[in-house]
């Protein structure tokens, strides 16, 4: 049983340890968002750069937003709230 990947023993004697299947870690992922904070946003597209499955850019108002499809477990989403330079990019 994944010897090497979890610990030695019984699982049952470690009621911290929690196993889920990949359908659970998704659906874990999935009820984060990602959020912009639109007044805080300068409207630099760093986002939509480096994560244009999650984020876009509005003309007309000058702001980057969420897609409404979009899946904050995606990789790209830590590296856009990291690149923001007015830090207005979070999950909740």
């Amino acid at each position: 049983m994944l010897k090497g990947l979890l610990p030695e023993g019984n699982i049952s004697n470690r009621p911290n340890l929690k196993l889920i299947n990949q359908k659970q870690l998704k659906e874990n992922t999935m009820s984060e968002k990602v959020v912009i904070d639109e007044e805080e946003c300068i409207g630099c597209e760093a986002c939509v750069e480096c994560c244009p499955s999650v984020f876009a850019f509005d003309d007309d108002k000058v702001k980057a937003y969420v897609l409404d499809d979009a899946d904050a477990g995606e990789d790209c989403v830590d590296e856009a709230i990291a690149s923001c330079p007015a830090e207005c990019i979070s999950k909740e």
